[in-house]
């Protein structure tokens, strides 16, 4: 973690991807989407998952391999809003999903499938493709004060990674970059 958001000093947008903030002594270069991604995951970690009625049930693709994975995932995905019911042509479908995880209509399937995961990474799994496909992205414009309290956010993380495991920001210290250009510390 970093020190206390008063001394967060704000200096911009480096290659439309990396926010520069100066903290004490020390450049931060931070990784805009994956800050803002494991900013999201945690608050979705956090959150209770209310589920909605789809409209158009979003169908899984998987036979047999699917069924055996729902078999045992089903408890998981309930626990975490996610409905998923047989269809009358003995096909699976999603007939209920948190507000918050409709941006994975097209990934859902992959990932209940995905590995023999626990209940616990299951849940990280999904989270964290939502996280993903909600933050902010690569070359995306953030106005001053968004940009500042996406930098002030991702320096009080206590997990300075994204849920994929990308490091979220770099620092450099003053004296490290006088000594990179050559000047007297």
């Amino acid at each position: 973690k970093a020190r206390p958001a008063e001394e967060l000093r704000y200096r911009g947008q480096l290659f439309r991807l990396f926010r520069l903030v100066e903290r004490g002594d020390a450049l931060f270069i931070i990784d805009q989407h994956a800050a803002h991604e494991r900013i999201l995951f945690e608050e979705l970690k956090a959150r209770q998952h209310g589920s909605q009625e789809l409209l158009m049930p979003i169908p899984l693709p998987g036979g047999a391999s699917l069924e055996s994975a729902l078999a045992s995932r089903r408890e998981a995905l309930k626990d975490m809003g996610i409905r998923v019911e047989r269809t009358e042509e003995g096909e699976y479908a999603v007939t209920a999903l948190p507000e918050e995880l409709l941006c994975l209509e097209e990934e859902l399937a992959e990932a209940i499938l995905a590995g023999s995961a626990s209940p616990e990474e299951l849940r990280d799994r999904i989270l964290s493709l939502a996280a993903c496909r909600t933050a902010v992205k690569d070359g995306e414009e953030l106005d001053q004060l968004t940009a500042r309290e996406l930098a002030r956010r991702a320096l009080e993380l206590d997990n300075a990674r994204c849920p994929h495991g990308r490091p979220i920001w770099m620092k450099i210290s003053r004296e490290e970059l006088l000594r990179a250009v050559g000047r007297p510390l």
